[in-house]
């Protein structure tokens, strides 16, 4: 998480207009002490009026093992992914699982979204 909130930290430095800052990362089983550093990185990003969104894709558990049920795998998946929201959700940032169909189409439309806001 330190790696990636450094990166997250160096391109809002680096960046000129209001950009879009997509986080992929397994971040839902994540050590909460682990995830402060990046929250930080994210509050920073958002004040300087970026967006950010973060992809996670919940395929194992806290210590890398595969879930092994898929009704185990999808609860908790749904609980792990249901703490990231929450966490991010005070920065008004989205998180998506990686498994959603749909979530290739958030991002250009977050995209869309930011280009209407610049012209």
């Amino acid at each position: 998480m330190e790696v990636l909130a450094k990166a997250l930290l160096r391109a809002v430095r680096l960046g000129h207009d209001n950009e879009l800052f997509v986080l992929l990362f397994d971040g839902a089983f994540a050590d909460p002490g682990d995830l402060e550093k990046l929250e930080r990185a994210v509050q920073v990003a958002v004040g300087k009026h970026h967006q950010v969104m973060v992809v996670c894709p919940l395929a194992s558990t806290a210590d890398g093992t595969p879930l092994e049920s898929s009704h185990q795998r999808q609860t908790e998946s749904e609980q792990a992914l249901h703490r990231l929201k929450s966490r991010f959700a005070r920065f008004h940032v989205p998180v998506v699982s990686a498994r959603r169909d749909d979530s290739v189409r958030l991002i250009l439309n977050r995209i869309d979204q930011l280009r209407m806001v610049t012209r």
